[in-house]
């Protein structure tokens, strides 16, 4: 069976608008952690791990990219 015509946007909508409070709330009861002095708390696990190093290469030149055999 195929929707066609106006029913399927206005199934859509129908969806779409019973949906609508669900989201509202979830938005209203979220409030981000804070540390202490009331700045965003950003701590946990960071990683500085990278392939490409601080320092440039000399012998790379003008090539803007390690090739696959150099990244390891």
């Amino acid at each position: 069976m195929k929707i066609t015509g106006i029913a399927a946007p206005a199934i859509a909508a129908l969806a779409i608008a019973a949906m609508a409070p669900f989201a509202a709330s979830a938005q209203a009861t979220y409030k981000a952690p804070r540390t202490a002095s009331g700045q965003p708390d950003i701590g946990g696990y960071w990683s500085n791990a990278t392939l490409t190093p601080m320092q440039r290469d000399s012998k790379l030149g003008d090539r803007p990219a390690f090739t696959p055999a150099e990244t390891k």
